[in-house]
């Protein structure tokens, strides 16, 4: 298996839960420019503070049962954290004994949503496989069309505002704009391609718009 990359399992894990920089420097006694630097790289995250943030993941994630933490060889350490919300994809190497998972996810740098792979050791993760085949059956069993992917990513970056909600009234009408924009698409499940598109880049405009003020109002 692969070497644990701190400074990129720092910011996928929070970022999944919705902490900001400043929601793990206040759990891990640190500032959040120092948070910013572990993940991104500049320096390097100390194994003190590395352990208690897994000791606080796992606090918070005792009380969000919906997620599943996908674990390394040592059956211990956390490398991902997935949720139906955001689950794309599982491939699996019984050969190997190694499986790959996509997610959506938020990069660091530029703000855009792309699909992360994550390879874990099977053996230690059968919870993972578990929760993987049941949301794949859902996702089949909820595809309407070729483009029930790209909802399914719309409809996990909007839940990342809940958090954020009661802090900036702004998400509210935001989130309103992309619900307007969801119920189009699905009025246009009949109509022409081209119509479709029009609809789906109209929900992509919306989307983005709210993520852009959610990374506004968090600094993250």
């Amino acid at each position: 298996m692969d070497a644990i990359n701190r400074a990129t399992a720092l910011h996928r894990m929070r970022t999944a839960l919705g902490w900001s920089p400043a929601a793990v420097a206040r759990r891990l006694d640190v500032t959040p420019r120092m948070v910013g630097l572990w993940e991104t790289g500049t320096q390097p995250m100390p194994d003190g503070r590395w352990r208690l943030f897994v000791y606080e993941l796992k606090e918070e994630l005792q009380r969000r049962r919906d997620y599943v933490v996908v674990l390394a060889a040592d059956g211990v350490t956390p490398l991902d954290v997935v949720t139906d919300a955001n689950f794309h994809s599982l491939e699996e190497d019984e050969a190997n004994g190694i499986g790959v998972l996509s997610s959506f996810a938020i990069d660091r740098s530029t703000g855009q949503p792309y699909i992360h792979l994550q390879r874990f050791p099977l053996a230690e993760n059968q919870h993972v496989r578990r929760a993987a085949r049941n949301w794949r059956a859902a996702l089949r069993a909820g595809a309407a069309s070729g483009d029930s992917e790209m909802l399914t990513m719309h409809r996990w970056l909007s839940r990342r505002v809940l958090e954020a909600e009661q802090a900036n009234p702004k998400l509210r009408e935001l989130k309103d704009q992309i619900a307007a924009a969801s119920r189009e698409v699905d009025l246009a499940f009949d109509e022409p391609d081209d119509v479709r598109r029009e609809k789906l880049d109209e929900l992509d405009r919306a989307v983005f718009a709210l993520i852009h003020e959610v990374d506004r109002s968090k600094g993250s």
